[in-house]
């Protein structure tokens, strides 16, 4: 399958396999593609948010920045945006401040 080596070479460590895909693949692709959350400035002082959930129902993510924790609640009742102090969202071409805001 040959997703994700765990270490650099066998010398490294001898008992590796070449199916880590949890070591890197799902923890970019999730926060970047499913959720949207992407960095436009360094620490994430500025980021999108672009969500692409397809058909699921709902979702709960939350990323550390060194601004703080960006939360994401995705429902098709509910949508909230939580943008840590000192950074902004940028969603649909609108700026959001730091705190909660409900999605359209």
């Amino acid at each position: 399958s040959t997703v994700t080596m765990e270490a650099w070479g066998v010398e490294f460590k001898p008992n590796m396999d070449w199916n880590h895909a949890f070591a890197a693949a799902p923890a970019n692709i999730i926060p970047r593609m499913f959720c949207g959350i992407r960095p436009v400035e360094p620490g994430f002082k500025r980021f999108i948010v672009d969500p692409q959930p397809g058909n699921v129902e709902s979702f709960s993510f939350r990323i550390p920045t060194l601004k703080g924790e960006i939360k994401l609640e995705w429902s098709k009742d509910k949508k909230l945006l939580t943008v840590p102090e000192n950074s902004e969202a940028v969603y649909q071409g609108k700026t959001l401040t730091a705190g909660i805001h409900e999605l359209d």
